[in-house]
C-alpha cells in the first residue's frame, strides 16, 4: 500500500478537482483544450504532448512504450527521460499521454492515471453516442427486411411484409397499393388487417381519397382523424371501400429508380390509437427500403401476364388466318376477346352506312343472343360514340357517362360497369365497333387494353373486308340509280315547302297549313300532327291538332308521353327522328347490316303500319310528332325517304317553334302591359290598402279568366286569417279555399287544386302576400278549366307581391310620419339643445333649445331658427361658433375630434364640456352618439363625395348653475379644512403636553387613558383633514411634486417595512413578485409611499386572518397610459420613458367588490356596498388622484367572494 504525504494528496485531491470539467466537455475540442489547461495547471516544469489513435491520422511510429501501452497503464522510459501514460476506455486504447521529463512523484503518476483515465472514457463518450430508439428498431428490423429482398413473386412478399408492419406499428391494418399498369388507376394490391389477409383487387383513381395527397406530393402523410383530414383538404374519403372502419392513418410512397409506382397505408380501426414520431418515421423507412423488391416483384408478375396475352392472341390470329368464313372469324373474335382481357362480356357490331346505325352482329355471352340484329340509332352510345369519332373509348364506370345507351341492359338483365371499344377501319372507313364489357377481376380497362383489342379489330376489319368482294356491284349501281331518281323528287318538293314554312303566324292558323302541305310534299296521303301538352298534374301527352288527307271518323284520344316513348322503341327505329311501326301481323325480318337486304314482299306498306318522326326545338326539348300514313309508291321508306322525311319534319319542328315563341312573346308582353298598369295606378290613385287589393284581385282575375278571386290577410287583434276582400262568383268549397290560402302562408310558396269534373271540383290557385317579416296573407283564385301554368303562376304573384309591398309600403309610411311627429315633439319640448349629423357630416335636424344654449341669436350672422342650420355642414357651423364665442379652442377642437372618432366608428361616444362657450360665461356639458344606421344605407356614398360610416347625435346641457355649486361648495370646504388644521394642531399639542407631565400634578390611570384616547382621536382628525386639504389641492392641479427616479425594490421594501406590524397582528405574509425589468419609476416618493399605503392598508383590514397578499410590478413596454403624461422639469427628473410605464398590482383575498362598485369606490367618501364600513372613503379618491397627476392610471379587477386586485401605473425613466 503506497502511503502519500499531505503534499501528495494535495496534488491528488487537485486532480480530482478537474475531473468534473473534464465529464462536462461538449465537443472534442473543448475536450483538448481542457486536457492542455490541466496538464499545464498540474504539471507546470514538464511537458505534456497527447497523441490518439485516430482512424483519420497517420499512426504514430511503433516504440517500446506504445507496444507496452496495450498491457500496462503507466510506462516509464529513463533512457529518453519520460513517461507515457495509457488512454483506455471500455478495454480499448485510444491514444497516450507523454510527460517529459520522466521525474514524476508517485502521487503525480496516482493523480495523471486518474486524470488519463477520465479524459479517456470522456473521449470515447464522444465519439461514440448511444443509438437513438428509432436506430435501434432499425437495426432489429434489418435482417427480416434483407430476407424479403430475395422474394421474387409479389403476394408472399406483400404477405410478408405487412405482417411484419403490424408487428412492429400499434395499427392493425397494413396495405399495399400500387399503380395498375402505369394507368390512373390504383389497384389494392394486399391488405392484411389480422382477420384477414387477401388480395382484394379493389381500384380507384389516383386522386380519389386521402392517398391522393401521398401521390401528389410524393411525401408521407400522417392523419390523426382519416375522415376529418379528408374533409379538411376537400378530399371524398374511401371508407366504402375498405373493409374495416378507418379512423388515424397514414399513408407513405413507393419509389424506385425516382419512379413512384405506388405507395403503402396503415390505419386504425379502433378510435384513440395513434402513431408516435418515431412510429411514423419507421414506417416511411421501412416502405423506403422496400421499394425496390416490390417494384421487382410488380415488374415479374406484369412480364408473365404480357407473355400469356401475347400468346393467346398469337393463336387467335393464327386461327383467324385459318378460316375464309367472315362470319366464324367474326364469332371467333367476340368469343376469345372476353378471354383475352379477363371481361365478361363482349359483342360486335356493324355500322349500317344508309341510316347511320349500328347493328348487333355477333355476342359472346349466350344470354346476350337477343341482342342480335338490334340497332342504335347513330351517335348514341357508347359504341355510336366511337363509331362517330373513330376514337377508341374506355369507361370503367358507366354511371357516370351518359353517353351510355341503358336500353339493352334493361332488356336483357345484363348490367355494364364497364367498356372497352374500339372502331373497326377498313379502307374507306368505319366498318364498325367491337365492345368488351367489364372485367372478372373489377379491374378498370387501360391503354394497354385497347391495343390488344385493337389489334383484334384489325383481323375482324380484314373478315368484312373479303365479304365486300362477294356483293353484288350490278345491282348495288342499279339501286343506286333509282335512290337518286327518287331523291332528286323528294328535294324539289322540299325546297317548295320550305318557303311556305318561313314565315311565323299564328299556331292556330298555321296548323292546318302544315298538315297538307306535309300531305303534298313527303310522299304520304295522310299527314297527322300531334303535339305536347301539360295537364295540371304536370303529366305531359300528345294530342291532335291538325290532320290533312285521309279517312277520320273519331279523333284519337291523348297520348300518354311515357306511352308514346315505349311504342317507339329502338327495334322500330330508321332514322334519328324517325320510327316504323310495323303490323304486328307481319313476321319481322332476319337481322341484316342493311334494310335493302330484306325481301322485296317485307318492304310493301302493310294495312297497320305507321311512319312517326318526333318534333324537337333547338334545345331538344320534344314538341310533338308527325304520323305519315298511306304511301303514294305502296312501299315502306327506304333510307332517302327517311332523310327527306326527317328534313320535312326538323322545317316544321322550326315553324311550330316560332309561332309558339310569338304567341309567348305577344302574352308576356300583354302581361306585362297590366302589371305596368297596376304599378301606376298604386303609385298615383290609390291611398288606402282596400282600393289597392280592390284593383289588384279584379286585374289578377281578368288576367287570368278566374271565375272568382278573394283576399285574405290576418286581424290585426286575434292574427286570425279572415277573407277581407271577395270578387266574382262564390267559391264551390270553402273550406278548402281557406286551407290552401293557410298552406300558400305557412310554405310561401303557389299551392293549387286541380279542376275535376267528375268530382265536382272547380281548380283554385293560392298565392301568398309577401311581406318583410311574414306573409301578409293570401290571394285565392278559381276557375272552371284548370288553373294556370307556371309561367303565367308567374305574373300573378308579381301582382300579388307588389300589391303586397305596396301595403306595406303605406303603413311603413304611417310609422314614419308619427315617428317624425313624436321626434319633433320630444326635441322641441326637451331644454337639452340637439343637433342631428347625418353621413354627410351636414345637419339634418337642430332643435330650438340648441340655439339658446349656443346663443346663436347673438352670432354674426344671427342665427334665430333651426331650419336656417339645415344642410349646413357640421365644420362650418364649429367655426362659426367658435368665431362668436370665448371658448377655448383646444375645447372645440377636443369636440370636433369626439365628432370623428364616433362618427367613424373609433368610438362608441364622446362626452366634454366647453367653457365660456356665449357672452355670459355659460358652461355648456356635450356629448355625442353613435344613430344606429341599417347596413344598407351605410357607406353608400354618392361619386366623389365623402360619406362617414355613421350618422351622430350631439346633446347640450346647460351646467353653469351645477359648476358654480361645485366651485362653492370646494371652497366651503377648503375653508372649513384650513380653519379646523389650526385647533386641532392646538388640541393635540396640549393633550401631548399633558401626557408628558409638563404640568405638575400626578393623573390616575383612568385620565391617563382618556388622554390617550383623545390624543389618538386628534390625531386621526388631523390626519383626515390634512387628506382632505391634500385631495383639494390635487383636483385644483395646486399640489407640488417632487419627481425624483425611486428604486421600485427600495420603495416597495420601504413600504412593507411600514406596514410589518399591522400585518402582523392579522397573521398575514407578504409575497413579492418584483419584474427584474421593473427597475425605477419617475415620481414623488411621499405620495407614492402613501398610495401603496392606502391600498395595502384596505387588503390589511379587509383580508382574513393568515392571508396573504401579493404585490407584483412589471415593466410594460409600448403601452402608454391614456391618462395624459405629466410634464417633468428637467431640474427636477430624468426625463420619462415615452414608450414604457410600471405597472404595480395588490392582489388580496378578501370578501371582493361588485362591478357596480368598481368605479364608485375612487370618488370621494365612497365605499364598496351598502353597509357603512370602517374608514372615510378618501383613500382611494387620494390614491386615484395621485396616480393621475403621475400620468398614470388606477383600476381594480374584483368579484365577490373571489379577492380584489388594484392596479395602477406609473411612468418610469429612459434607460
Amino acid at each position: 500500500m503506497t502511503l502519500f504525504s499531505p503534499d501528495e494528496l494535495t496534488f491528488i485531491e487537485r486532480c480530482q478537482g478537474y475531473l468534473e470539467r473534464l465529464v462536462q466537455a461538449a465537443d472534442l475540442a473543448e475536450l483538448d483544450q481542457y486536457s492542455a489547461d490541466l496538464f499545464q495547471a498540474l504539471l507546470s516544469e514538464h511537458r505534456s504532448t497527447v497523441v490518439w489513435d485516430d482512424e483519420h491520422q497517420a499512426p504514430p511510429p511503433l516504440t517500446h512504450a506504445t507496444s507496452s501501452l496495450s498491457q500496462h497503464h503507466v510506462v516509464t522510459e529513463p533512457e529518453d527521460n519520460r513517461v507515457v501514460f495509457a488512454l483506455r476506455a471500455t478495454g480499448h486504447l485510444l491514444g497516450s499521454v507523454t510527460v517529459t521529463p520522466g521525474n514524476l512523484t508517485p502521487a503525480q503518476v496516482a493523480g495523471i492515471k486518474l486524470v488519463t483515465s477520465v479524459i479517456a472514457l470522456t473521449r470515447y463518450t464522444l465519439t461514440h453516442p448511444v443509438p437513438s430508439a428509432l436506430e435501434q428498431r432499425k437495426a432489429r428490423l434489418r435482417p427480416a427486411l434483407e430476407r424479403l429482398r430475395d422474394a421474387v413473386t409479389m403476394e408472399p412478399l406483400l404477405h410478408d411484409l405487412c405482417a411484419l408492419l403490424r408487428s412492429v406499428l400499434p395499427f392493425r391494418v397494413v396495405a399495399c397499393l400500387l399503380r395498375y399498369r402505369n394507368s390512373v388507376w390504383l389497384e389494392m394490391s394486399y391488405i392484411n388487417s389480422g382477420d384477414v389477409a387477401e388480395v382484394p383487387r379493389l381500384y380507384w383513381r389516383l386522386d380519389a381519397g386521402l392517398i391522393s395527397a401521398v401521390i401528389t406530393s410524393k411525401q408521407s402523410l400522417y392523419a390523426e382523424d382519416y375522415v376529418t383530414e379528408c374533409q379538411r383538404r376537400g378530399i371524398a374519403p374511401l371508407t366504402a371501400n375498405s373493409p374495416t372502419p378507418i379512423f388515424a392513418w397514414m399513408g407513405a410512397p413507393l419509389y424506385s429508380n425516382k419512379e413512384l409506382f405506388g405507395a403503402m397505408i396503415t390505419y386504425s380501426d379502433v378510435p384513440d390509437v395513434r402513431l408516435s414520431a418515431d412510429d411514423q418515421a419507421l414506417f416511411a423507412w421501412v416502405v423506403a427500403e422496400m421499394a425496390g423488391p416490390i417494384r421487382s416483384a410488380q415488374r415479374y408478375e406484369r412480364a408473365a401476364e404480357e407473355a400469356r396475352q401475347r400468346d393467346a392472341l398469337n393463336r387467335i390470329a393464327r386461327a383467324i388466318n385459318s378460316s375464309l368464313d367472315p362470319d366464324a372469324v367474326l364469332r371467333l373474335i367476340v368469343e376469345r376477346a372476353p378471354i383475352l382481357l379477363h371481361a365478361e362480356e363482349s359483342s360486335l357490331l356493324l355500322l349500317d352506312k344508309q341510316t347511320g346505325e349500328l347493328v348487333f352482329r355477333c355476342v359472346a355471352n349466350p344470354s346476350g343472343h337477343q341482342l342480335v340484329g338490334q340497332r342504335i340509332p347513330p351517335g348514341q352510345g357508347i359504341a355510336g360514340h366511337v363509331a362517330s369519332t373513330g376514337q377508341a373509348t374506355i369507361i370503367n364506370d358507366t354511371r357516370s357517362d351518359g353517353r351510355f345507351y341503358r336500353e339493352f341492359d334493361s332488356e336483357n338483365g345484363f348490367i355494364t360497369r364497364s367498356i372497352l371499344a374500339v372502331p373497326l377501319r377498313g379502307v374507306d372507313g368505319i366498318k364498325g365497333v367491337i365492345e368488351v364489357l367489364n372485367r372478372r377481376d373489377n379491374a378498370p380497362f387501360t391503354d394497354y387494353d385497347r391495343g390488344l383489342l385493337e389489334a383484334l379489330a384489325d383481323q375482324a376489319v380484314i373478315a368484312l373486308e373479303n365479304a365486300r368482294r362477294f356483293a353484288s356491284v350490278d345491282q348495288a349501281l342499279t339501286e343506286r340509280l333509282h335512290e337518286l331518281d327518287r331523291s332528286n323528287a323528294r328535294l324539289y318538293t322540299i325546297l317548295r315547302a320550305s318557303n311556305v314554312l318561313r314565315s311565323a303566324r299564328q299556331l292556330e292558323l298555321l296548323l292546318p297549313e302544315l298538315a297538307t302541305l306535309l300531305s303534298k310534299s313527303s310522299g304520304f296521303a295522310s299527314t297527322t300532327i300531334f303535339l305536347t301538352r301539360r295537364n295540371d298534374a304536370g303529366q305531359s301527352y300528345l294530342i291532335q291538332v291538325a290532320r290533312s288527307g285521309g279517312a277520320q271518323t273519331v279523333v284519337p284520344e291523348p297520348m300518354a308521353l311515357e306511352a308514346f316513348e315505349t311504342m317507339l322503341c329502338p327495334v322500330a327505329a330508321r332514322g334519328r327522328i324517325t320510327y316504323l311501326l310495323e303490323d304486328p301481323s307481319i313476321p319481322a325480318p332476319p337481322a341484316a347490316p342493311a334494310p335493302e337486304a330484306h325481301p322485296p314482299q317485307l318492304r310493301r306498306w302493310q294495312a297497320n303500319d305507321h311512319i312517326w318522326c318526333k318534333l324537337f326545338d333547338h334545345q331538344g326539348t320534344l314538341l310533338g310528332a308527325l304520323r305519315f300514313d298511306d304511301p303514294e309508291d305502296g312501299l315502306r321508306p327506304d333510307t332517302v325517304q327517311v332523310q327527306i322525311l326527317e328534313i320535312l319534319t326538323n322545317q316544321v319542328a322550326t315553324a311550330i317553334e316560332n309561332a309558339e315563341l310569338y304567341a309567348a312573346q305577344q302574352v308576356n308582353l300583354n302581361r306585362m302591359l297590366a302589371l305596368n298598369g297596376l304599378g301606376q295606378a298604386i303609385n298615383t290613385s290609390l291611398r288606402s290598402p282596400e282600393q289597392i287589393y280592390a284593383f289588384t284581385t279584379h286585374g289578377m282575375q281578368e288576367l287570368s279568366e278566374a271565375r272568382w278571386a278573394r283576399v285574405f290577410l290576418f286581424h290585426a287583434t286575434n292574427h286570425e286569417l279572415q277573407a277581407k276582400f271577395h270578387t266574382g262568383t262564390q267559391p264551390v268549397d270553402q273550406p278548402r279555399v281557406l286551407h290552401l290560402a293557410e298552406r300558400a302562408i305557412a310554405t310561401r310558396r303557389p299551392q293549387k287544386q286541380a279542376h275535376s269534373e267528375a268530382e265536382a271540383r272547380e281548380g283554385i290557385l293560392a298565392l301568398p302576400l309577401p311581406g318583410t317579416l311574414k306573409p301578409a296573407g293570401a290571394i285565392c283564385m278559381g276557375y272552371s278549366q284548370n288553373v294556370p301554368e307556371a309561367a303565367e303562376i308567374e305574373t300573378l304573384i308579381l301582382f300579388a307581391s307588389q300589391a303586397a309591398r305596396a301595403v306595406e309600403h303605406l303603413h311603413l309610411l304611417d310609422v314614419i310620419r308619427q315617428g317624425r311627429d313624436q321626434l319633433a315633439s320630444i326635441m322641441a319640448s326637451t331644454r337639452e339643445g340637439m343637433l342631428l349629423v347625418n353621413q354627410q357630416q351636414q345637419i339634418a335636424v337642430a332643435n330650438a333649445s340648441f340655439l339658446h344654449l349656443a346663443g346663436t341669436a347673438v352670432w354674426s350672422p344671427a342665427i334665430e331658427t333651426p331650419e336656417a342650420l339645415d344642410g349646413m355642414p357640421l365644420d362650418a357651423l364649429l367655426a362659426l361658433w367658435q368665431h362668436n364665442v370665448e371658448a377655448l379652442p383646444d375645447e372645440f377642437e377636443l369636440l370636433a375630434q369626439g365628432m370623428t372618432a364616433v362618427a367613424h366608428g373609433d368610438e362608441p361616444a364622446a362626452y366634454g364640456q366647453l367653457h365660456n362657450c356665449i357672452r355670459g360665461a355659460r358652461f355648456l356639458e356635450w356629448s355625442v352618439l353613435r344613430v344606429a344606421t341599417s347596413e344598407s344605407i351605410r357607406y353608400q356614398a354618392p361619386p366623389g363625395q365623402m360619406m362617414s360610416p355613421y350618422a351622430i347625435l350631439i346633446t347640450m346641457r346647460d351646467i353653469t348653475a351645477a359648476k358654480e355649486a361645485e366651485e362653492l361648495r370646494s371652497e366651503l370646504t377648503n375653508m372649513m379644512v384650513h380653519d379646523l388644521r389650526s385647533p386641532l394642531t392646538s388640541i393635540i399639542t396640549s393633550i401631548d403636553m399633558v401626557l408628558r407631565g409638563r404640568f405638575q400634578g400626578g393623573k390616575s390611570a383612568m385620565q391617563h387613558e382618556i388622554l390617550s384616547i383623545s390624543y389618538d382621536s386628534a390625531q386621526k382628525l388631523l390626519a383626515m383633514v390634512t387628506l382632505l386639504l391634500d385631495i383639494s389641492r390635487l383636483e385644483d392641479g395646486k399640489m407640488p411634486l417632487e419627481y425624483v427616479t425611486l428604486a421600485v425594490d427600495d420603495l416597495v421594501r420601504r413600504v412593507l417595512d411600514q406596514m410589518h406590524l399591522i400585518a402582523q397582528t392579522k397573521e398575514i405574509s407578504f409575497k413579492l413578485e418584483l419584474d427584474p425589468e421593473a427597475q425605477t419609476l419617475v415620481g414623488d416618493d411621499e405620495l407614492i409611499q402613501r398610495v401603496f399605503q392606502n391600498i395595502i392598508d384596505n387588503a390589511l383590514k379587509f383580508s382574513p386572518p393568515q392571508a396573504q397578499i401579493t404585490l407584483q410590478a412589471r415593466r410594460i413596454n409600448d403601452a402608454p397610459p391614456k391618462v395624459t403624461r405629466p410634464v417633468v422639469p428637467d431640474d427636477q427628473a430624468p426625463q420619462l420613458d415615452p414608450t414604457a410605464v410600471i405597472e404595480f398590482a395588490i392582489r388580496d383575498t378578501g370578501p371582493g367588490i361588485k362591478l357596480a362598485d368598481h368605479e364608485r369606490i375612487f370618488s370621494r367618501f365612497a365605499q364598496a356596498g351598502t353597509r357603512r364600513k370602517t374608514g372615510s372613503g378618501l383613500g382611494l379618491a387620494f390614491c386615484k388622484l395621485v396616480v393621475e397627476a403621475h400620468g398614470g392610471q388606477i383600476w381594480v379587477e374584483s368579484s365577490p367572494e373571489q379577492g380584489s386586485t388594484f392596479f395602477f401605473t406609473l411612468p418610469t425613466a429612459v434607460r
